[in-house]
């Protein structure tokens, strides 16, 4: 986290900030984000003419928790079960709930927040599609490219004629696109202006639907 030192030093009018040492540079107030853990030693040295004083305090760093959820998957061959890990003081899924493991039901991105002793936090997310999709379903074949895709993504969809709904959402679930649109075999979904990362391609059609996860370069 970034920690804020003030001085409180009356009539001073030099200020030297030093961090295990080395200057951090002249200034009353100092803010910083030591990284990785450890102890850190902040020294603040004051002076009025050719008076000095300086004072100290010791941070020390923790190491952040690890939550792993694994890579994105299916229920294809069977029920997943989603661990957070054990040993950790607490645990929040995107469903408010707080224990240790979530077993997925249907599509869509899932998430953890976990703590440890010390009140140090770590999340990770997943994106968990279902086998009862478009294609178990209705028949329907989709494909995405390019994917990376730098400016358009292709969508061509088989076996299927007629009006779909395409949502696209960023990875915290923000929705960026919602429109219905009727489908011959292709559809365009400009993301040119979005900044590089992960988002994802909610194609509903008909009774089913699917979540196609997409990276921006």
């Amino acid at each position: 986290d970034t920690i804020s030192f003030t001085s409180t030093s009356t009539n001073a009018t030099l200020f030297k900030w030093y961090e295990n040492g080395v200057s951090m540079g002249n200034f009353s107030d100092f803010s910083t984000s030591p990284s990785p853990e450890g102890t850190y030693t902040y020294t603040l040295v004051v002076g009025l003419g050719n008076c000095f004083d300086s004072t100290h305090h010791i941070v020390e760093v923790l190491a952040l928790p690890v939550v792993d959820l694994g890579p994105d998957t299916n229920d294809c061959l069977g029920p997943i079960v989603l661990d957070a890990g054990a040993g950790l003081s607490s645990y929040l899924w995107q469903d408010q709930s707080s224990n240790q493991t979530l077993t997925p039901t249907t599509t869509g991105t899932y998430s953890v927040m976990v703590s440890d002793v010390n009140g140090c936090t770590a999340s990770d997310e997943i994106l968990f599609e279902s086998c009862s999709g478009l294609n178990e379903i209705l028949g329907i074949s989709v494909s995405i490219y390019p994917n990376p895709v730098s400016s358009t993504a292709q969508m061509t969809i088989e076996n299927f004629k007629g009006n779909v709904n395409i949502r696209l959402t960023d990875f915290k679930g923000k929705e960026l696109v919602n429109q219905t649109v009727f489908t011959t075999g292709s559809i365009e979904v400009n993301m040119k202006d979005l900044s590089s990362g992960v988002y994802y391609i909610h194609l509903n059609a008909s009774t089913a639907s699917q979540v196609f996860k997409v990276v921006k370069k």
